[in-house]
């Protein structure tokens, strides 16, 4: 709904549909609202908003990579206690393996990893530590 009031205050006609719209396609990893944010940052340059179009995509390039990139793997990560390059990592291994699935398959398959091992490592420590 942050992208609809942005679109109110540049003046944009139906601010609160392209709100509802953006919150839509926010779940599409990566260009989700840039769907939305980006055609309408180069209508406002091309009708003579420069400033507004410009600041429309420095907006959208600020809000999108903070979220993809230190957000999402922050809540992801304090969920299942993995560090945050990790998470990071298996979403993008995820989504290029699972496409949009891979948001949760990607983190899921990295953690029963590393429950297995861990699992693993606690019943054959002792063996490993004779060798």
């Amino acid at each position: 709904m942050l992208g609809g009031a942005i679109f109110s205050i540049l003046g944009i006609s139906s601010p609160l549909l392209w709100g509802c719209i953006m919150a839509i396609l926010a779940f599409l990893p990566i260009f989700g609202i840039g769907l939305v944010m980006i055609p309408a940052a180069l209508i406002l340059a091309i009708n003579g908003k420069m400033g507004a179009g410009i600041f429309l995509f420095g907006f959208y390039l600020i809000l999108s990579l903070s979220v993809e990139y230190l957000v999402k793997p922050k809540l992801v990560g304090s969920q299942v206690k993995m560090h945050t390059l990790l998470v990071f990592l298996s979403i993008i291994g995820g989504l290029s393996v699972y496409g949009v699935l891979g948001i949760f398959y990607g983190p899921l398959i990295i953690t029963a990893f590393l429950t297995l091992s861990d699992i693993y490592l606690k019943k054959y420590d002792r063996y490993i530590e004779q060798l």
